[in-house]
């Protein structure tokens, strides 16, 4: 959502769950179509430096990397099926809370079907009771198995 304040200021709203750390370039296209480039003026405070999934044959690795900051006591990670219940909801698949003193976290998800799209939600908890969310939505399918004659 926005909202023009004037002149000199508008409020934008906007999911910062998909905005990884660092400092973020804005594009503001006007009613007429003309385009302006503020450099850097997003700078995202999060904990989050990177995430992703990767297919592989029967599973799919989730890896994702945090700051090396004080005050992480750990992660769960959350799975949803797409395209089947709209709005469905996120189970959990790790067995515990992962840790990593190093900030880099893996899991591999090896209950997951061929041929059925997956999102994920990692949840990071953080000293003072406070947790940080970043969505992995999707799709991310497992391949169909392959039956040779």
């Amino acid at each position: 959502t926005v909202d023009w304040r004037g002149e000199e200021r508008i409020i934008a709203t906007f999911p910062i769950e998909r905005l990884f750390a660092g400092q973020w370039d804005l594009n503001v296209v006007s009613g007429d179509g003309q385009t302006s480039t503020v450099p850097n003026a997003i700078d995202v405070q999060s904990v989050y430096l990177s995430a992703g999934v990767t297919s592989g044959r029967d599973y799919l690795l989730a890896e994702w990397q945090l700051k090396n900051t004080a005050g992480i006591r750990g992660c769960l990670l959350y799975r949803s099926v797409l395209g089947t219940i709209p709005g469905a909801s996120y189970d959990l698949v790790t067995p515990d809370t992962l840790r990593s003193a190093s900030g880099a976290f893996s899991f591999r998800d090896d209950t997951v079907r061929p041929g059925v799209p997956y999102a994920y939600k990692i949840v990071t908890f953080l000293n003072g009771g406070r947790e940080e969310i970043y969505m992995l939505s999707g799709p991310y399918p497992v391949p169909p198995a392959i039956n040779f004659p």
